[in-house]
């Protein structure tokens, strides 16, 4: 029992030990989501994409900037978007995030969210889907200049009943893209005197 109890506590010690800490201990994650199909995404996808963030990068290591604050602090400092992919650079991530004050920078740039609906020229004919999607997810990491990068490009056209949502299809690969952006993104620890000093 006591060799157990001693394990035990030897484990905690290193743990909870201050030589070792979290260099994104609550750091500032902001999300910039950049709507190019007319509004579809800001009214129907910004609040969930931003909460699937927020999920899968939250407290006690990071915490979400408030989007009012973000908006106020980025007003005017965006870059121009490009004409083909990607849009954005890690140098102009980079520029974002410290225009933003964040430590790590998300921002999602949604072109298409379209669909449109194929009547059948005969009377007994299947209705049709044609689905288009197209969004761009970028990442960077302050810390170490880590940039990473996404495309969702989906183009399909389907029997009505049988067609995939554009909503599914965004929502889907945003959501997947976001969990292995994490997996890529994992938790950097430093010693507590490089802490002290910024990470340096």
């Amino acid at each position: 029992m006591k060799h157990i109890l001693k394990a035990f506590l030897c484990v905690c010690l290193c743990v909870f030990s201050p030589a070792a800490v979290s260099a994104f201990a609550d750091s500032p994650v902001a999300v910039v989501i950049l709507d190019r199909t007319g509004g579809v995404a800001d009214k129907n996808f910004s609040k969930l994409w931003t909460e699937m963030v927020r999920r899968r990068f939250h407290f006690p290591d990071y915490k979400l900037i408030d989007q009012r604050d973000l908006l106020q602090a980025l007003r005017g400092k965006l870059p121009p978007l490009g004409k083909k992919p990607p849009y954005y650079q890690a140098e102009d991530l980079k520029r974002i995030a410290g225009g933003a004050a964040a430590d790590l920078l998300f921002v999602i740039i949604a072109d298409k969210l379209d669909e449109t609906i194929i009547h059948s020229r005969w009377p007994f004919g299947e209705t049709l889907l044609r689905v288009s999607v197209s969004i761009d997810l970028m990442a960077y990491r302050a810390a170490d200049a880590k940039y990473l990068a996404k495309k969702i490009r989906y183009f399909k056209t389907d029997i009505m009943g049988a067609a995939l949502s554009a909503e599914r299809i965004a929502n889907d690969g945003v959501g997947g893209a976001i969990d292995e952006f994490r997996d890529k993104l994992p938790t950097l620890i430093v010693a507590q005197g490089d802490a002290d000093n910024g990470g340096q």
